[in-house]
């Protein structure tokens, strides 16, 4: 799967837009806070919100593996822990130095790192039972296609998901947002993880088209034709891809107006992606210009087992 496989401007992305807006926009909600790197009453409640539903989709809290980003302050690591989630697995992803320094002085697990980096390195041995992304950006093309890849690999199949996008100032994703809107008027809240799930789903009825003899370079008119021509199998595709990810919306402002998305979702792994190959993944990594992450995993990993066993 290359870079260009997963390009939001999909014309299958387009046709299916309409088709699975509607249904997703009826689970979302709306809470009120502040960015993350800071500490509003309101953003607390958010912050609440999302770690519920984390406990709810985790078999056991105290065992999940959770990879999170922390920022200076770390306020998620005190509501996971209230929430049953163990000290020993919570681990930080932190590129500040300065705040890296302040997540180790506090003797918080933190990788040095970007998150997208850290989570395609992530050991497949290892079971990641949750990915928080909480990101102080928009929801650029590249960082789409890289979480999206994130959510169909296999090594995922059991992880849950949490992104969190600012909405505004993602110029790079401007084409992918007009095309979805030119579907129809389902889309006027501009809501960025609403979109970003909306790229997921493109890419699973991808996979549909291709696992039942499709091609996705066809074009709109192709495509449609052969939708058609195996309708109950993608009426049935479709109806798998909620039940599958099972995405819940959220949205809060900051006091100082900016409004940011986010959304709450399984892996769409293993997902009947035939083009999917680890030389794929790894030629993407490089692409991209990804570092490898893998002795910094190994670090952490490390020791954690040494506090673990200081128990």
């Amino acid at each position: 799967m290359s870079a260009a496989r997963v390009a939001p401007e999909s014309a299958l992305t387009r046709r299916v837009a309409a088709g699975s807006s509607r249904e997703l926009k009826g689970t979302a909600m709306a809470a009120n806070g502040a960015e993350k790197q800071y500490k509003f009453g309101t953003k607390n409640n958010w912050r609440r919100t999302v770690w519920n539903e984390l406990q709810s989709r985790v078999t056991k809290p105290a065992d999940a593996i959770v990879l999170y980003l922390a920022g200076a302050m770390d306020l998620d690591s005190q509501i996971a822990r209230e929430k049953g989630f163990a000290a020993n697995n919570l681990i930080a992803i932190e590129r500040d130095a300065t705040a890296l320094r302040a997540l180790r002085g506090a003797r918080r697990l933190a990788i040095a790192g970007d998150f997208c980096e850290i989570l395609w390195d992530w050991p497949e041995e290892r079971t990641l039972d949750i990915a928080f992304g909480d990101f102080c950006c928009g929801l650029e093309t590249q960082l789409a296609n890289k979480l999206l890849m994130l959510t169909l690999a296999p090594k995922f199949k059991s992880t849950c998901f949490v992104f969190n996008f600012l909405r505004g100032r993602d110029q790079s994703s401007n084409q992918f947002r007009s095309n979805v809107d030119s579907v129809g008027p389902m889309m006027q809240s501009k809501h960025r993880a609403e979109y970003f799930v909306l790229h997921c789903y493109g890419a699973w009825m991808r996979g549909g088209v291709m696992a039942t003899g499709g091609n996705d370079d066809w074009d709109t008119e192709i495509i449609d034709a052969h939708v058609r021509a195996n309708q109950p199998t993608f009426d049935l595709l479709h109806r798998r891809f909620g039940e599958t990810v099972k995405p819940r919306f959220l949205s809060y402002r900051s006091t100082s107006g900016q409004t940011f998305d986010s959304v709450i979702m399984n892996s769409m792994a293993p997902a009947h992606c035939p083009e999917w190959r680890t030389s794929d993944w790894k030629n993407v990594a490089k692409a991209w210009g990804m570092r490898s992450a893998g002795r910094r995993i190994a670090a952490v990993m490390a020791h954690r087992t040494m506090r673990s066993g200081s128990h």
